[in-house]
């Protein structure tokens, strides 16, 4: 009798599976069903699927599509984040990661949807990034610990309001037989109301060994190195544009001054006059 109930029992137990899992192929096919009504195509490439939530990016349309939907029977949820021109995804196949982040070089912005609990949503500007941090709990161990450090230098970069560039890249040895429970990338962020976030790559109380060894970790170092990257181009780029200011400056200069000869030589001013224009011309 009672293998009888343990039969019954892991019966019923396949038969929940078989189910979930019939249920979440439906909900799949009919999101993407959903997006073809709306003429819109996937990028394959782009694209991520996870707790019933279908994210993907529209090139066509330049957007990120998020869509939801709870139960077979359910309503779809849709949101669209607009103005995503060039996407890079970094998320890993592993299903231990929890984030997955869509990276836009060309309007120089990230949207990082976040699957630990509830599905949380955060779009960041990356010139608002003043600081990366990988940090990490190991089991056995109170303190949290930094793994790597990048940040931007003051001098002439978030002191005098420009980009400037990335310094750093501290990094501390990993204890590789230690357990980690928590893996994120640490922003601090050029904002009053929430100076810091935290990209949640990796939690979970079991923990995983040789966290230096993991995709996810490898993953966390490529969106802070992309991030890095993002930044120093913006650093070289305000560069050469500052110089090109000062050049076309010092040419309008040099001209005013030769018009101001041309205008004395011909008596067109007197020499006081010319003597107080120059002034004003070098003062400016």
């Amino acid at each position: 009798m009672f293998g009888f109930i343990i039969i019954i029992f892991f019966a019923l137990v396949c038969f929940i599976i078989m189910q979930s899992i019939s249920d979440n192929n439906k909900i799949r096919e009919t999101l993407e069903e959903y997006l073809k009504t709306k003429k819109i195509n996937p990028e394959l490439n782009f694209t991520v699927y996870k707790k019933r939530i279908y994210l993907t990016w529209d090139s066509k349309n330049k957007c990120i599509i998020w869509l939801k939907k709870e139960n077979v029977n359910s309503a779809i949820e849709e949101k669209i984040y607009e103005n995503y021109n060039c996407c890079k995804l970094i998320n890993c196949e592993n299903s231990l990661c929890n984030s997955v982040i869509y990276v836009d070089n060309f309007n120089r912005k990230i949207l990082i949807a976040d699957f630990y609990t509830d599905v949380k949503i955060k779009e960041i500007k990356i010139d608002d990034i003043l600081e990366m941090s990988i940090v990490a709990d190991f089991k056995n161990s109170s303190k949290r610990s930094t793994l790597s450090t990048i940040g931007r230098a003051t001098v002439g970069g978030v002191i005098s309001g420009g980009v400037g560039s990335l310094v750093g890249a501290s990094t501390a040895s990993i204890d590789t037989k230690s357990l980690c429970t928590f893996l994120s990338l640490k922003l601090k962020l050029n904002n009053v109301q929430e100076p810091n976030f935290y990209v949640n790559m990796f939690q979970n109380e079991d923990g995983i060994v040789s966290i230096n060894q993991s995709e996810i970790y490898k993953k966390t170092l490529e969106l802070q190195d992309t991030i890095s990257v993002i930044l120093n181009q913006m650093s070289v780029d305000e560069s050469k544009s500052k110089k090109n200011i000062s050049g076309s400056s010092e040419n309008c200069e040099a001209d005013e001054l030769f018009r101001l000869v041309e205008l004395r030589k011909n008596n067109f001013i007197t020499e006081e006059e010319f003597e107080i224009l120059k002034k004003k011309i070098i003062n400016n």
